[in-house]
């Protein structure tokens, strides 16, 4: 429809990733240069190009996630797991924006939250493959499910990365490899 109305969007262009939806990041605006882009729904381009269920989608538009939300219809579009990041340059410890894609995904569509299995990112998990996940993992994350929790900031996850030394690897494939008959 927006398609046949020869509807546009007003973005503002940047020489990097800094292109932005005009009116929702500010950052660089001494670059004014706009450019105008034709548009369609976001439902029905998915819809086109992915008549089954999506398995894995992640929405990162540094700010403009509630945006794209309220115009996807999540009953049309099935998307089973789906991140969204939750901490970035404009949204922090209080961010009105990430408590309202919660509700969103939560409240409207019923997927469950798991704050802090991503880092920097929500994880949402669509009911039906909810149903289908294994018990263990179910108890082992935490999910947020009342309204008070939707708008609790995410943990701070740091993430330790340990070096395994060659020797160490080797040794490590030895004791993988089977036993030769």
């Amino acid at each position: 429809e927006e398609e046949a109305n020869g509807k546009t969007v007003s973005f503002r262009a940047a020489k990097s990733t800094q292109s932005s939806l005009e009116g929702i990041d500010e950052v660089g605006e001494g670059d004014k240069e706009h450019v105008e882009v034709p548009c369609g729904t976001l439902t029905n381009v998915l819809l086109d190009l992915f008549p089954r269920p999506i398995d894995f989608y992640s929405l990162d538009v540094e700010g403009a996630e509630t945006l794209i939300l309220n115009n996807l219809d999540l009953n049309a579009v099935q998307v089973r797991v789906m991140i969204v990041e939750n901490v970035n340059r404009m949204c922090q410890e209080n961010c009105p924006s990430r408590d309202q894609v919660r509700r969103i995904l939560v409240e409207q569509y019923n997927y469950a939250l798991y704050p802090d299995v991503v880092t920097r990112s929500d994880l949402f998990i669509h009911p039906d493959t909810l149903a289908k996940m294994p018990q263990d993992w179910i108890d082992s994350h935490k999910r947020l499910v009342t309204a008070d929790e939707l708008s609790t900031p995410p943990a701070s996850v740091e993430i330790a990365v340990t070096a395994t030394a060659p020797a160490d690897n080797a040794q490590q494939q030895q004791q993988q490899q089977p036993a030769p008959k």
